[in-house]
């Protein structure tokens, strides 16, 4: 259920007001939302993660998810902002295995587009190879001597070719997302890792307004130009239409050096009765200050891939531990004491000779968070217990079906998805496989499948079956594309990665197929 849906819900039985807040909203009804609740005119906020980050009311008496949270560490800084006075307070969580079933189908197919080479070698091949026809919001300018030095710190250059100039390189964060069909999380996760990697050959600006429209009132902005230090470095670079003078931020710190920031704050500040700044779509700027070479931008896409498919595991592995860590605290009872196939190694010691107040569910999940944070391998299994207790309550939520992956699957799905089946089943996984090729085939033979962002056979396995699980992405967004016949075909398929092999055999199944079906009317 959304926060509105809920909110709405809520109004009939709650008085004292009860608003919703989520990242869809307004940035203006988000504040006023805020406000009503740090006075008190809103009793209630039903809220996403978007709530709270630096909320600063210490009588907040109770905190309810009505979701599971998305790991522990989610949930101690959530809870953490009741009865921040030390006066008494309530957390309540729902736990729920078909919104856990759920959660889990999104977290492992929703993301990981950053994880497939093929995207993040396109997104390095928009930063340094020349501009190509069809970029969408990807603009290249050469810097200037003073812009050099700026992005340099002031050191100087000395050890590139002499043809080669230092540019920037800007794009727009929604646009760029859209056409490598990335979260924008996800892009924001792949340009600070290079930028971290390529430190000397590039320097990142995050977040910036690509573009700055001015609007002036009064004076004609030639003569304000010739009276304010700004608006005459500006006003020469800017494209004017009608009354309006846009700038492309990229352009003007190419020329004129400094940052995104001094730029922006500038125009902002000295706006009033002679003119209004409007920002634009904000995005990135990439001073690229050194080539690079083909090996070195392979030694950058190896890296990121590597920490991506580590990042996306871990996710997964996250919330599997915090509804573990549920599951177990709800099963505990007060007359009950914590038995040894429950008590995981490392809250033996809390635990242990404590009688039956210990296995009261609020003690069992301070342990099993305690254990959470010492675990230094394999957390979900610390906070199950055990390995058996792990497989039991993902399986009672996941389906009997579920089969955990090995250390060694693991570890090489942590390497590369193209490290190793995880997926077995015999007769079963034949049938299955040719339902999804059959599916698979039907879908890209369609005329109306778009042409994917990459030609790497693993990007297009993975945004397939994102697709074919009912999972929305920037360039297959659900609001667009679930009225297709093949939308969400496999929805109920247990284990996204499985479904995602078996479209990856289906894909290149077809492949060979169609190069046969052409080397034939050709004749060979």
């Amino acid at each position: 259920m959304s926060c509105d849906q809920l909110a709405k819900q809520l109004r009939k039985h709650i008085k004292g007001g009860v608003s919703a807040y989520h990242a869809g909203l307004l940035p203006e009804t988000r504040r006023a939302v805020q406000e009503a609740f740090m006075v008190g005119t809103a009793r209630v906020v039903v809220a996403t993660m978007a709530f709270g980050m630096g909320l600063d009311k210490p009588d907040i008496r109770l905190v309810v998810h009505y979701n599971l949270p998305k790991s522990i560490e989610h949930y101690v800084q959530e809870t953490g902002r009741c009865s921040r006075d030390g006066e008494p307070g309530h957390c309540i969580t729902l736990v729920n295995n078909k919104d856990y079933k759920s959660m889990r189908w999104i977290t492992s197919g929703g993301g990981g587009n950053s994880a497939q080479a093929g995207i993040v070698r396109r997104l390095l091949a928009l930063i340094f190879s020349p501009p190509a026809g069809g970029r969408k919001r990807c603009s290249r300018f050469e810097l200037s001597a003073e812009a050099v030095k700026e992005a340099c710190n002031g050191e100087a250059i000395t050890d590139v070719p002499e043809s080669f100039q230092p540019y920037y390189v800007a794009f727009e964060e929604s646009e760029v997302a859209k056409e490598l069909n990335i979260q924008q999380d996800e892009l924001h996760s792949v340009l600070a890792h290079f930028a971290h990697r390529a430190k000397g050959h590039v320097a990142l600006h995050s977040k910036f307004p690509t573009q700055m429209k001015l609007r002036f009132f009064r004076t004609d902005p030639e003569e304000l130009a010739k009276q304010d230090f700004l608006l005459g470095k500006i006003v020469p670079l800017a494209r004017k239409h009608g009354g309006v003078y846009t700038v492309d931020t990229a352009k003007a710190l190419a020329q004129l050096g400094g940052q995104p920031s001094q730029l922006s704050n500038g125009l902002w500040q000295a706006q009033g009765d002679e003119f209004s700044v409007e920002k634009a779509e904000y995005g990135y700027m990439v001073a690229v200050l050194r080539p690079a070479d083909e090996a070195l931008v392979e030694s950058w896409v190896a890296d990121i891939v590597s920490i991506n498919q580590i990042a996306h595991r871990n996710s997964i592995t996250k919330l599997d531990s915090v509804y573990c860590a549920f599951v177990r605290a709800g099963e505990a009872t007060v007359a009950e004491p914590v038995g040894p196939s429950t008590k995981s190694p490392s809250a033996e010691s809390t635990c242990a000779e404590q009688g039956a107040e210990t296995s009261s569910p609020n003690n069992v999940l301070t342990s099993v968070i305690d254990a959470y944070f010492a675990a230094t391998s394999d957390p979900t299994a610390v906070v199950a217990g055990d390995g058996r207790e792990q497989v039991r309550m993902l399986r009672q939520a996941l389906g009997a079906d579920y089969i955990p992956p090995t250390r060694t699957q693991q570890s090489m799905q942590e390497g590369s998805h193209s490290g190793g089946s995880t997926y077995t089943g015999g007769k079963r996984q034949e049938l299955e496989g040719n339902a999804v090729y059959s599916v698979v085939a039907r879908l890209m033979a369609g005329q109306d499948w778009p042409t994917l962002p990459s030609d790497d056979p693993s990007a297009i396995s993975h945004a397939v079956a994102q697709f074919l699980a009912g999972i929305g992405t920037p360039m297959l967004p659900a609001k667009k594309w679930k009225d297709h016949r093949c939308w969400g075909r496999f929805k109920e398929f247990q284990d996204f990665e499985c479904l995602e092999e078996l479209v990856g055999s289906a894909h290149a199944r077809f492949q060979s197929a169609r190069a046969a079906q052409r080397a034939k009317a050709a004749g060979l």
